[in-house]
């Protein structure tokens, strides 16, 4: 099983939201939906690993 990050990698969802491009309420629908980066849940909060959001996003790379 993988430790737990570092909280100094780990961002807010806000601040991931604001990375992607969305608000942060459609970040929470997507969680919700089952949909976008992975996240973890401490503490009642919402967190992010930056290079999980980056890859997220590299992933949804369409080739023209």
């Amino acid at each position: 099983m993988p430790s737990d990050p570092h909280p100094a990698e780990m961002i807010p969802a806000k601040e991931a939201a604001r990375i992607i491009g969305v608000a942060p309420k459609t970040l929470c629908m997507w969680r919700l939906a089952k949909k976008g980066p992975p996240y973890y849940a401490r503490v009642g909060r919402i967190y992010y690993i930056r290079t999980d959001v980056s890859d997220w996003l590299a992933s949804l790379r369409v080739e023209a």
